[in-house]
């Protein structure tokens, strides 16, 4: 096939993929749906710019015009702009295929040899939700893969977009934040699960409190109680979000009247523990432990803490 009846089969082709592949007259380029292509309108397409690697101004002539005969190639476009190659069968161009070499060729998903993937996004956690550091392209989604790429935790199920938090030392929604909110347990529970409790002894009901929550769960700092007492048992409330403290002369400089071990769990000391947290810059605080010049006590930070009323 001469270089013009190529030119003329990549025209047609890469123009409209309507053109038939048929035998050429002496001045016919082809039939572009049924209205025929002179070589002046080849020319014309060259020096308009259409196949910039033939000179403008080349002239064709009826030795150029040669049929197009089964099994004749030409050169096209792929979808994604990539030279393919189109062949001539039964008198028409088939679709235009990418060659060896081209990255289009062997990953399509269209089955326009467009080279188009979709990107799948590794689940290990079962969430619902993928690592965007973790991808493969695919037609279809592999086993254990999704298409969306926002989880911030892909080895916890509990943490994704939009999961509720809980109180468990994880961002459980992936929003930056860790167990943010209150988060109070409330319990009622018999003194004698509370060790030492001794309802007629606050103080020791308060380290009682203390020891219960922490071994309770992960997320409680502390707790506090026992509130609301009966005869055998009380309501203790867990706490988390706290900062431990510490020092017995904290105590004692927020306020003097607190002055020995003695008063821990009394009304003069419940009001120094407060103020010894507020000295330190929290919302509050509240006993935990005690000894004898070695007090400990757990700071309530502000964002934790909703003040209600006022005095």
């Amino acid at each position: 096939m001469g270089r013009r009846a190529s030119l003329l089969a990549w025209f047609a082709v890469a123009a409209t993929g309507f053109f038939a592949c048929v035998a050429g007259g002496a001045d016919d380029g082809g039939e572009i749906g049924g209205t025929t292509v002179s070589d002046a309108g080849v020319e014309s397409a060259i020096d308009g710019g259409l196949y910039p690697d033939v000179k403008p101004g080349t002239i064709f002539d009826a030795t150029d015009d040669a049929p197009w005969s089964p099994g004749t190639t030409a050169k096209c476009k792929t979808t994604c702009g990539t030279i393919g190659q189109v062949v001539c069968v039964s008198g028409e161009w088939g679709a235009c295929k990418a060659v060896a070499g081209d990255p289009c060729k062997g990953i399509d998903c269209t089955g326009k040899g467009d080279g188009l993937e979709h990107t799948w996004f590794e689940d290990k956690d079962g969430d619902g939700h993928g690592d965007v550091k973790s991808t493969q392209q695919a037609c279809v989604a592999p086993s254990g893969w999704v298409g969306s790429s926002d989880d911030c935790d892909d080895g916890q199920p509990s943490v994704h977009p939009g999961a509720a938090e809980i109180c468990d030392r994880l961002d459980n929604d992936c929003n930056g934040k860790v167990d943010e909110g209150q988060h109070v347990g409330v319990f009622d529970l018999l003194f004698s699960a509370v060790p030492p409790c001794d309802p007629a002894d606050h103080a020791s009901c308060k380290q009682g409190a203390a020891a219960w929550c922490k071994a309770k769960s992960s997320c409680y700092d502390g707790g506090y109680g026992p509130v609301e007492l009966g005869v055998s048992n009380g309501f203790f409330v867990c706490i988390s979000g706290g900062t431990a403290l510490s020092g017995f002369s904290d105590v004692v400089a927020a306020q003097p009247g607190c002055s020995s071990d003695a008063l821990a769990g009394q009304r003069v000391c419940e009001s120094a523990v407060h103020r010894a947290g507020a000295a330190k810059g929290f919302a509050s605080a509240i006993l935990q432990s005690h000894a004898p010049s070695a007090w400990g006590y757990l700071g309530l930070p502000n964002d934790r803490v909703q003040v209600v009323g006022g005095v």
